[in-house]
This record gives structure tokens, C-alpha cells and sequence, in this order.
């Protein structure tokens, strides 16, 4: 007894939560007579057309109806009353989360008489206060989008701004179906506080889509700036709703591949001042859909793939350490923009100022420069020394302290699967039930410096971002005014980016001594090294 009532806790907590995530639409409003007079009992239905699943209320004494938990789709709307004429509404669009008040109008008849309406729908919503921008498979599909990323789309809407500024490979990429982004802010809310949700299921984390759904499956999003209704939770800022395509009663198919190169790119100022030519890029986005119906009207099928291969080139230009200092010899390098050399001093001599000593204005400390502007190699650490090895030598403006290595033929590499899947079954006219999943699974290689192993930084090999999601739901119409309505959700999302391009490089190749082991960080890894004014080096993040 006691696993029977946790059992119904469970769901009804889930019910709770998963209502207030509904992507759905209703159709309500009130049945009148010619004469303006409210007709009660009056049976309305709506049949989506490419499925002929319908779903039909009955109106109350007042003559107002309702029509919740439809998917999105084109519809007709039939309307029946004894003494009046059948009314059907033809080509009636719903879209993700939409609430629409249609009112019906009975002409005085007999039921097997028909008035057919078709016409444009009203597009001024005036039953729900929420809004928000729909972008429809045509949308979708024709607007121009970089790695046909989904969601790059929200930057189209009213009241929605992205933030992100730095791109390449010093920064996020961004905008492909690989990467996930949280850098929006929607009606002046902070970035990180809005939700994403596919089929009514979250799939984000702290603001950020853990996946962007192939384009070619997606049948409607909707970026909502504004959720007055009670039913949106968990944002402090807007709500963005995608709907995956089901079958239909007639099979259709997709297929695809967005190939893109280098000879429309530009090259870069860094290429351009070394003579090189423009870096090797070629990127390969394919895949495609198929859904139908296993049984007419009973059951239907949807299935999406999409693949993403991609060598991208990212020249990078940092600052190393020019190659005559490394050697303590500071004697003849002149640096860009200097009048002489760089004096160095010996910290060993350091006086205090006053009395004798005299000081530059604000000094504290005086000290003798080394003899001939040359450090001794006694007084050189050999673990700084080892250090220094493993930069390279400066290839660009040799004589600068900044931005003197560059690295041309510097690549990354970008990989994913996103295989896709759902089932919708009509058991009754009453029952419904419906099954998704999804997954992805990439990696990527990403050398931030430019540097060879294992000196690299950035993202190295061994990465991963692997999102699943698992959607149940089940609608049972109990009566005219009531639904009953349960969905479950499972969601895990994985990411890992290890900066550790050498496994192998202990601490004991820089001659350092073995340092303690914590269990938080059960490594001896080379640590990240960070010298004043230069690139870092080496990486530290493997577990």
C-alpha cells in the first residue's frame, strides 16, 4: 500500500511540474445563434488534417467551449446543434502554445445542411496575454542560418538580444547544431535565466539548450518574451517552445548536405602579412527525415538524423618570448618601439632608498643592474629554463613582445550524431499516447594557441557532449470539460573538455618535484603555466 501511494505521488508530482510545460494549443470560445443567444450542448471537433485525429468537447450552458491538448497542425472545425445547420471552419492553424478564441456562429437548419467557412483566421490572439514570435518550417528552413542552428533564430524576435561577442578559436563558436549557448537575454531578463523546452520538456541547464533539434524535424518554435499565463515557470526571463514533426497518414522524406569550403572565405591580416594562403576548411551538415503512418489514422512514425563533419581553420597569433632573452642575454634584443634594450636588474642587490641610496621618485628599493645586461646562467632556474623550451620561436614582427607567433595552419575539427525519434499512437478517440527521443553525441579539437604538443591549450582530444531525452506523454479526454494529461521526461546531458594534450606529461619533465595528491585532483600532471605577458602553456583539466 505504502509503494502505492509513492507511486501516486510521483505522478502527481509530475503532473505538477510537466502542465506548466505544455506546448500544445487550445481552441475555445462560445456557440451563438444568429440572434446572439448562447446554444448549449452544442458538439464541437476539430480533426487535424494530415492525421485525421480529432478530438470534440461539447459546449456549456452558456454555450462557451473548450478545446485543449492539440498539437500543432492545420485543422477543421465542425460544429453541430440540433435545430441548426453543421458549420465547419476550414484550415485552421495552431501553432506551438497557441490559445485561440474562435467564436461560432449557428445558422437556424437542419443538421445535415453544411456552411462551410473558409477564410483567413483572426491573427490577433485575444484569449491569452503571453507572447511570443512562431517560427514555422518555412522560416525555419529558408532564413539563413550559420550551422543551421535553431535557436540563432531567437535573435529575430522582439525583445530578444545575444550577447556573445567573442567567436573562433579563442572563444565560443556559437552558432552550430554542436554547440550549446545561453548568452541570451529576452525582455531585459539576465542571460542564463530563461528555459528551453521540446515537446513540453525541459532541455536545458541554467539557461543554456543542451541540444538544437535538426532543422528539417522541427515543425514549429516559439520564442516567448512575455508568459503572463501561470502555466510558464521556472524563468526568470522568457521561454523558448519547439515541437518536433510527427507522421502523417501519407510518408514523406528529406534528405540533405550543406557543404561548405574555402573559396568564398576571406583570409586573414595575420595570412595575408606572411603571404600564406587561406587556411583548409571543409564542413559537411547531412542527414534527413522520414515519417508516415505504420496503420491509417492508428499509428505514426517520425524519424530525423543529422551529421555534422567539419575542418575549420583557426590561425592563431599569441606572444611568446623572444628567443634572444631566453638565454639571460638581454644585452642586444631591442624591443618594437623601444629606444634600447630592456635593462634588467639583479633582485639579490636590492638596498632600501635614503641616505646614500638614492631612488626614483616613490621607490623603495634600489638594485644593480646585472653585468652586461646578462642574467648568469647559474642564477637561470632550470624548471623556468625547461619552461621556456617548449615555447616556440617568434615567426611574426620577431622583434615584438606581443602578438609575435602565428600559426596559419593552425585546424580544428568538429564532429556529431544526432539521431531522433517518435511514435504517436491514437488507441481510442479518447486515448493518446506518444513516445520521443532524442540524442546527440560530438566532440571537437580546438587549439587555442597554436602551439604543438604539449604545450597546446584549448579544447584537445578525448572531448565530449552527449545529451538524451526521453518523452512519454498519455491524454485521455474524461469528459466535454475535463482531460487527464501525464507526461515524464528524462533528460541526461554529459560534457567533458579536457585542455590535457599529452596525457603523458608529468610534472617530473619539468624537473619539478612530485607534488601532494588531493582527491579532488588525483593527478601529476604538468600544471597550466601562465608567464606575465605571454601565452599559458600546458594543460590541466583531464578528469
Amino acid at each position: 500500500m505504502l509503494r502505492i501511494l509513492s507511486l501516486l505521488l510521483i505522478i502527481l508530482g509530475m503532473l505538477e511540474c510537466l502542465v506548466a510545460q505544455d506546448f500544445r494549443a487550445t481552441i475555445l470560445g462560445q456557440v451563438k445563434d444568429a440572434s446572439g443567444a448562447s446554444v448549449p450542448q452544442a458538439t464541437v471537433k476539430a480533426t487535424r488534417k494530415d492525421t485525421n485525429s480529432a478530438k470534440e468537447t461539447v459546449s456549456n450552458e452558456n454555450g462557451f467551449y473548450a478545446l485543449v491538448g492539440l498539437d500543432p497542425g492545420l485543422y477543421d472545425i465542425t460544429v453541430t446543434a440540433s435545430g441548426f445547420a453543421t458549420l465547419q471552419r476550414k484550415d485552421i492553424t495552431l501553432q506551438v502554445a497557441d490559445k485561440l478564441d474562435i467564436a461560432i456562429k449557428l445558422e437556424v437548419g437542419s443538421v445535415t445542411q453544411e456552411v462551410i467557412i473558409t477564410a483567413e483566421q483572426e491573427v490577433i490572439q485575444t484569449a491569452t496575454a503571453s507572447r511570443g514570435l512562431v517560427f514555422d518550417p518555412i522560416k525555419m528552413q529558408e532564413i539563413p542560418l550559420n550551422g543551421r542552428q535553431a535557436y540563432m533564430l531567437m535573435r529575430l524576435s522582439p525583445g530578444v538580444m545575444f550577447t556573445q561577442r567573442t567567436f573562433g578559436s579563442t572563444g565560443f563558436s556559437g552558432t552550430r547544431g554542436w554547440d550549446v549557448n545561453g548568452s541570451f537575454t529576452m525582455n531585459g531578463g539576465r542571460t542564463g535565466s530563461n528555459q528551453f523546452l521540446l515537446n513540453g520538456a525541459p532541455i536545458s541547464t541554467n539557461g543554456t539548450f543542451n541540444m538544437s533539434p535538426n532543422v528539417e524535424a522541427v515543425q514549429e518554435m516559439k520564442v516567448m518574451v512575455n508568459t503572463y499565463d501561470s502555466q510558464y515557470g521556472r524563468s526568470g526571463g522568457g521561454h523558448v517552445s519547439t515541437t518536433l514533426k510527427s507522421g502523417t497518414n501519407k510518408w514523406n522524406g528529406t534528405m540533405f548536405n550543406f557543404w561548405r569550403n574555402r573559396v568564398l572565405d576571406a583570409n586573414t591580416r595575420q595570412n595575408n602579412a606572411l603571404g600564406v594562403a587561406r587556411g583548409f576548411r571543409n564542413q559537411h551538415q547531412f542527414g534527413g527525415t522520414l515519417g508516415g503512418a505504420l496503420r491509417k489514422d492508428k499509428d505514426f512514425v517520425f524519424f530525423s538524423f543529422e551529421g555534422w563533419r567539419e575542418v575549420v581553420p583557426f590561425p592563431s597569433n599569441v606572444s611568446v618570448p623572444p628567443s634572444e632573452i631566453r638565454n639571460g642575454d638581454f644585452s642586444r634584443f631591442v624591443p618594437t618601439g623601444a629606444a634600447g634594450p630592456i635593462n634588467v636588474f639583479d633582485p639579490m642587490t636590492s638596498v632600501p632608498c635614503g641616505g646614500a641610496v638614492t631612488c626614483n621618485a616613490g621607490g623603495v628599493y634600489a638594485r644593480q643592474q646585472f653585468p652586461g645586461n646578462v642574467i648568469p646562467q647559474s642564477r637561470i632556474n632550470p624548471i623556468g629554463r625547461a619552461i621556456l623550451g617548449f615555447y616556440p620561436n617568434p615567426n611574426f614582427q620577431q622583434n615584438s613582445l606581443v602578438n609575435n607567433f602565428t600559426r596559419p595552419d593552425n585546424l580544428g575539427r568538429y564532429r556529431y550524431e544526432q539521431p531522433m525519434a517518435r511514435y504517436d499512437k491514437i488507441l481510442s478517440s479518447n486515448d493518446r499516447l506518444y513516445f520521443l527521443f532524442t540524442f546527440q553525441d560530438g566532440s571537437e579539437f580546438r587549439n587555442g594557441n597554436g602551439f604543438d604538443s604539449p604545450a597546446q591549450t584549448g579544447n584537445m582530444p578525448g572531448t565530449v557532449r552527449r545529451d538524451m531525452n526521453y518523452v512519454v506523454s498519455y491524454d485521455k479526454t474524461l469528459s466535454a470539460t475535463r482531460i487527464f494529461h501525464v507526461q515524464a521526461s528524462y533528460n541526461r546531458f554529459k560534457q567533458n573538455f579536457p585542455d590535457v594534450s599529452d596525457p603523458t606529461f608529468t610534472i617530473d619533465k619539468l624537473g619539478m618535484r612530485p607534488l601532494p595528491r588531493v582527491d579532488s585532483f588525483p593527478t601529476t600532471l604538468a600544471p597550466r603555466m601562465n608567464v606575465g605577458g605571454f601565452a599559458a602553456i600546458f594543460g590541466n583539466q583531464f578528469i
